[in-house]
This record gives structure tokens, C-alpha cells and sequence, in this order.
């Protein structure tokens, strides 16, 4: 039970990026030119699936939770960068700043 408070702020964080990336994501592919934002909506949802899986593992105190959360700061940063280019889009917007809050709580994270 104390390992999972110590996850506190990484879960909750990446709970909102999942949901924000999510969010984007369904955005991008009811926009006119949705063939154009398939990379974005590729990486937002690679980027949900790996915060929910981070969020999974942290809640079950699993040996590999430092490892996911790890990968979880690529994938989000990725994401970010990719959303950033499609800000004019608010719900890009708001994943891209959910992305970077994410990646800095899962990099300090995995470096207790």
C-alpha cells in the first residue's frame, strides 16, 4: 500500500494524459482531413494504452511498473511533440500539455 502512494501523482497523471490523448485522438479522426492527422492519432493512442497500462501496473505494485513508466516518458514526449504541430485543434492542445506533465512525473518516477 505505500509503494501505491508514492504512485500517487504518476497515476493520476496518467490517467488525465490517457484521457486527454484519448479525447485528441477521437478528435483527429472526425476532422475533415483526418487521413492527414494519422500519425497523431496513432501516437495518441499508443500513448493512452501506455498510460493505462502504467497505471495498472503501478496499482498492483508490479516489479515492472518503473520499467513501463519508463517506456510511458518516449511515448508521451513523442506524442507531445506530434500534438504540438496540431495545436490549433483544442483537444491537441490539451493532450500535448497532459503529454509533457506526464513525461516529467513518470521520468522523476522512475528515479526513486
Amino acid at each position: 500500500m505505500t509503494q501505491i502512494r508514492n504512485y500517487r501523482s504518476c497515476i493520476a497523471d496518467c490517467t488525465a494524459c490517457a484521457n486527454h490523448c484519448r479525447q485528441a485522438a477521437s478528435a483527429c479522426m472526425q476532422h475533415d482531413d483526418a487521413t492527414s492527422l494519422k500519425i497523431c492519432i496513432q501516437l495518441n493512442n499508443d500513448c493512452a494504452e501506455i498510460c493505462e497500462l502504467a497505471v495498472k501496473l503501478m496499482l498492483t505494485n508490479s516489479s515492472f511498473a518503473n520499467r513501463v513508466c519508463n517506456l510511458c516518458v518516449d511515448i508521451c514526449n513523442a506524442c507531445a511533440i506530434e500534438c504540438e504541430k496540431h495545436a490549433n485543434m483544442s483537444q491537441c492542445e490539451a493532450a500535448a500539455i497532459a503529454c509533457q506533465a506526464c513525461a516529467i512525473v513518470c521520468l522523476e518516477m522512475t528515479k526513486k
